[in-house]
């Protein structure tokens, strides 16, 4: 019974102690199979989280800074393989290009070096190819003008090759001056030598749309009719805003409001009445205009209802010679505006007609404060008077030769 036990402890011992063997033979094959790179990163993993644990009182993880070194790598790595498939691409599948080389030379301490040097090998690829291509196109330009003239039983597309050839011949030869293209399109193929020496210049006038557009005065620009005239410079040449007449320049509802703007009335001239009718004033609404009969003006009688007919009839002037509102004065001769000749004619009397003379008086007076109206009358024998406008306390006014007539000297 003893011998029995002591086989049995002697058995499990046995066990026991393989059971250990195999253990450690795993553990020992575990860290063959460990990469070399795994190892060092343990170490310095333990190292970083020693060396942060001692120095900061609250560190990152050694872990979390590990993962983020690592993601970067990667990002680099897959940009580098990128530009090694480029570089594939630049340079052929030849393995002695060296474009796969530099993958195996990637570490974390050199991968931005070998991604700025791989860079600048492609574009040198690229820069080399454009030479190539470049220096080989006289030779096809003159393998494609010699097909041209030679294939008479082919046809060619005139537009298609000789065309190109004489538009690019002078590029290729460095004179960019002298490419003809003003030549019609169709027409290129049988341009002559003269046509393509033509050298390009720039348009020194431009075509304006006449229906919506007006051209400035150096004729280089166009802009739009509703801006001319807006008070806003549109030209260089500000040719949109110096050349404006009164009625341009006009702004709100002022044409056509019974009131006059403009030298010579130019605002309220053509506003909707007749021939030989004279304007008064709108329609309040959206009727016809309010007008009268030319000869009613300034006949003495209002006959626009708001007395516009008799406006701006008289005035005083210190020369006969420039008898025009621009030289009126509060004193001088009267004169007196005629339609039918269009214009002020000094007023003369045969008589003195003080109820006459006084009501013209004030009304070239009107617009001067405080006027109180006094007037005499000159005779004029040296010409100057001219046509005149006679008072007739019969006939009314009479336009006869102011030489000799007493003419009225007024004094608001």
């Amino acid at each position: 019974t003893e011998g029995r036990k002591k086989k049995g402890v002697a058995c499990a011992g046995i066990a026991v102690l393989g059971l250990v063997i195999v253990g450690a033979l795993i553990l020992v094959a575990v860290k063959q199979s460990q990469p070399r790179g795994t190892t060092e990163t343990a170490r310095q993993r333990d190292f970083t989280t020693t060396t942060t644990t001692s120095s900061t009182a609250t560190p990152l993880p050694a872990t979390t800074q590990l993962g983020e070194e690592e993601d970067l790598f990667q990002s680099k790595l897959v940009k580098l393989y990128q530009l090694v498939s480029e570089c594939k691409e630049m340079k052929g599948e030849d393995p002695e290009n060296g474009c796969d080389a530099v993958l195996a030379l990637a570490r974390s301490g050199n991968i931005d070096t070998l991604i700025e040097e791989l860079t600048d090998t492609i574009e040198d690829a690229k820069l080399s190819k454009n030479l190539d291509n470049l220096i080989g196109l006289p030779a096809l330009m003159d393998q494609l003008n010699t097909s041209v003239t030679s294939t008479a039983s082919t046809p060619i597309d005139q537009q298609s090759y000789q065309g190109i050839i004489s538009g690019l011949e002078s590029v290729l030869h460095n004179d960019h001056s002298q490419v003809n293209i003003t030549a019609e399109p169709d027409r290129r193929g049988e341009a002559s030598d003269s046509d393509r020496q033509d050298t390009y210049q720039a348009p020194e006038e431009v075509t304006c749309d006449r229906s919506r557009e007006l051209r400035c005065g150096d004729k280089t620009a166009c802009y739009p009719k509703e801006k001319h005239c807006d008070f806003a410079v549109d030209c260089e040449d500000n040719s949109d805003e110096d050349s404006c007449t009164c009625i341009e320049r006009l702004i709100d509802d002022r044409l056509c409001d019974s009131f006059t703007d403009c030298v010579g009335d130019i605002d309220e001239a053509d506003c909707g009445c007749g021939p030989g009718e004279y304007f008064c004033a709108p329609h309040p609404a959206w009727g016809p205009p309010e007008c009268v009969k030319e000869e009613l003006i300034c006949d003495g009688y209002e006959d626009c209802s708001n007395g516009r007919d008799e406006n701006d009839c008289y005035v005083l002037v210190e020369k006969l010679d420039k008898i025009v509102p621009s030289f009126a004065s509060s004193s001088g001769y009267l004169a007196m505006w005629r339609q039918n000749v269009s214009r002020y004619l000094p007023v003369a009397v045969s008589a003195d007609l003080p109820d006459v003379i006084m009501t013209s008086s004030k009304a070239a007076c009107a617009g001067v404060v405080g006027s109180v109206p006094s007037y005499t009358m000159v005779t004029t024998t040296d010409g100057t008077a001219g046509r005149v406008a006679m008072l007739d306390a019969e006939e009314g006014v009479v336009e006869v030769d102011g030489e000799g007539e007493k003419l009225i000297a007024v004094s608001c």
